[in-house]
């Protein structure tokens, strides 16, 4: 959707202050208004979660445009919040439900690992979930740059000063067994033959994501003997 374009402040100077003038200015866009009339109807409207998400980022794509037309002008951003929703045909309250139960984070100059982490977790479940839906859009939904979420990725998958994912006790019991199923096979398809030990436990290691050293102190954590097979049961992985 694109806003009629918002020119010099004199145009605004005729009566009415810019707040007022700026809301006006949004909404003569004919999509909004054929949009926000739908609200009126009686009958009310069931969305699926791929709707709410497009919404979501309609939404923030509507507000971060309305402000940079605006820009130097005087409004009420609540308001402004308000008319966007309706133009949907929701309420404000409603998208913030939405954003609550998807998990979707306020904009913030800094981030924790762990919500660095939440924050891609929620990129990718989104993504797999909705495979049409392009990469900057969910970025948008989850009100950040998309920029910064691959700047993330990339430093999670090896840099020093990267992201560092925390496990579940589950996740590394997983991780453990999965290791030692590997490890199994590994050994009875090369019965016979002569391999390095070592670098057979650390290439396993690099294939689950994790260091081997990670894995002898998750085994030692749960007292787990580094011969000893875990009892869970995984899918099995291949060895390239």
């Amino acid at each position: 959707m694109e806003f009629d374009r918002i020119s010099d402040k004199e145009e605004f100077d005729n009566g009415k202050d810019a707040e007022e003038q700026s809301t006006d200015s949004l909404f003569d866009n004919s999509n909004l208004k054929e949009s926000s009339s739908n609200s009126q109807k009686d009958i009310k409207k069931m969305y699926s979660k791929v709707e709410k998400q497009e919404i979501i980022a309609e939404f923030y794509k509507l507000k971060k445009e309305f402000k940079s037309r605006a820009k130097g002008m005087s409004y009420d951003m609540n308001k402004i919040d308000k008319k966007i929703a309706q133009s949907f045909g929701v309420s404000r309250s409603t998208i913030n439900n939405w954003k609550k139960k998807f998990g979707f984070s306020k904009n913030k100059k800094k981030y924790t690992n762990a919500e660095k982490w939440e924050l891609l977790k929620n990129f990718y479940k989104i993504k797999k979930e909705n495979p049409q839906l392009r990469k900057d859009k969910i970025a948008q939904m989850l009100n950040i740059h998309i920029s910064t979420l691959y700047s993330w990725e990339r430093k999670s998958k090896g840099s020093k000063a990267g992201i560092k994912k925390i496990y579940s006790e589950i996740e590394k019991q997983e991780i453990i067994a999965a290791f030692d199923e590997l490890k199994k096979e590994f050994k009875t398809r090369a019965k016979g033959m002569l391999y390095n030990v070592k670098k057979l436990e650390e290439k396993i290691a690099k294939k689950l994501g994790v260091a081997l050293r990670t894995i002898y102190y998750w085994k030692k954590q749960f007292e787990i003997p580094k011969n000893k097979r875990n009892a869970l049961t995984l899918n099995k992985v291949e060895i390239a």
